[in-house]
């Protein structure tokens, strides 16, 4: 039960994180306005001032960011499939061993239906040698057979 609500979360959360993922957008609005300024010259409008070096240092990491993301993106998908495949694998095993436990199940109540059946038959109707007048009838033949050989004998 752990492992289903585990992978029902899972697929919850990747789809509900998809629906969230959409393209990236310019806030604020507009282009990007990039001036060349010498030392000394006034700026030509409010902000914030970077060196080349500094404005390079952010655009090379705006791209390894990006490129990160996308290997991570990359990275947990093959984690989540694995994951999937892992859980549908188990999955399967899992109703193997149910089935199996089942039809084993199911040729014991067979067997054992059938042999219940088989006992109350046997004591219904038992074979002519065990009914209780074939001992009677023994009793009988046995004791004149007794008497008949001792008058003889005597």
């Amino acid at each position: 039960m752990k492992k289903l609500t585990a992978l029902l979360t899972s697929v919850f959360f990747s789809w509900s994180s998809a629906g969230l993922a959409q393209e990236i957008q310019d806030i604020p609005p507009g282009d990007d306005v990039i001036e060349s300024v010498s030392k000394g010259q006034p700026a030509p409008f409010n902000g914030q001032l970077f060196d080349v070096d500094t404005a390079i240092r952010w655009a090379n990491w705006l791209r390894q960011y990006e490129v990160q993301i996308q290997a991570v993106e990359r990275r947990e998908k093959g984690l989540c499939q694995s994951e999937l495949s892992y859980e549908r694998d188990l999955n399967e095993i899992e109703v193997k061993e149910l089935q199996a436990l089942n039809a084993d199940l199911k040729d014991r109540l067979t067997r054992s239906e059938t042999r219940r059946a088989q006992a109350e038959h046997d004591r219904d109707n038992p074979p002519w040698y065990k009914s209780p007048w074939m001992g009677v009838v023994l009793g009988v033949v046995g004791t004149a057979t007794v008497f008949v050989v001792a008058d003889r004998a005597f």
